[in-house]
């Protein structure tokens, strides 16, 4: 039977490691060296021991049982003992679905994303690929709204809400690496130093960021009650960074006002593109 232990962990907290959700502090740490990469990619081929993959990567069993324990314990590795002639066990080591989860092995989901784009360019044309896109970006937002609804019960949404469930928690775990730069009663000014679509909308800048990306932005913030959603710089246009402002009703702020001449240069530098 596989379990998460030999001799790491005892098997109650391998149904914690396993039948819940991986911890982001726990799996960092396993996976924070190549060595650990290197030892998923061989039990992604073959069950092994401890000692078959340190032979196979030539390196120090002990080194190899140390990043080992680690994965266990991160429940990304489970192991079991199997009988050996002589009568001693030995343990074997294989990932469990939960390793796939975290984003191993590596998957090329731009590729697809990208030919699937492509796809309705050739078929439809760059007008109706538009129209579509921004329907998906719109369902998508939807979804992302209720979802937070749900989960954060806040029925009724402001800037404070919005930045505390939104920006901080939901956008960090989508690694966005957001960060506010102003936040008033009824207004927000965030950036994020990474986007989902980056790859995406370097390529295709006019489809992906203002079509697919503003539609499931306006979508969300329309759900949480904002009355305006304005992107004042993008990555994909080669911005350092994607920056959003959003209102909540009218606010006459001058921290606000003072976003107007960055709108007005962004709307100017995109109108040039």
């Amino acid at each position: 039977m596989w379990h998460c232990g030999c001799p790491f962990i005892t098997e109650g907290n391998a149904t914690s490691a396993s039948g819940g959700s991986l911890s982001d502090v726990s799996v960092a740490k396993a996976l924070s060296s190549d060595l650990s990469w290197h030892i998923l990619d061989l039990l992604m081929s073959s069950e092994l021991s401890a000692l078959e993959i340190a032979n196979a990567l030539s390196a120090k069993p002990s080194l190899v049982k140390l990043h080992l324990r680690k994965l266990v314990e991160a429940g990304i590795v489970v192991s079991k003992e199997n009988a050996l002639p002589d009568g001693k066990t030995i343990c074997i080591y294989r990932p469990t679905n939960d390793a796939k989860a975290v984003g191993f092995p590596p998957r090329n989901y731009q590729f697809l994303s990208d030919a699937l784009i492509e796809g309705l360019i050739r078929s439809l044309g760059e007008d109706a690929a538009r129209t579509i896109l921004r329907d998906i970006g719109e369902r998508a937002g939807e979804d992302t709204a209720h979802l937070l609804v749900s989960k954060t019960e806040v029925t009724k949404w402001d800037a404070k809400t919005y930045a505390e469930h939104f920006v901080k928690n939901f956008m960090s775990q989508m690694k966005t690496y957001p960060r506010i730069i102003e936040l008033g009663n009824h207004h927000i000014v965030y950036e994020q130093a990474n986007c989902v679509f980056l790859e995406l909308g370097i390529k295709r800048p006019g489809l992906v960021c203002d079509v697919l990306d503003q539609a499931v932005r306006e979508s969300i913030d329309r759900k949480l009650g904002a009355n305006e959603s304005i992107r004042l710089s993008c990555m994909g246009h080669g911005d350092p960074t994607c920056k959003y402002m959003i209102k909540w009703n009218s606010e006459p702020n001058k921290s606000v006002s003072n976003q107007s001449s960055q709108v007005k240069r962004y709307a100017e530098k995109r109108s040039k593109l």
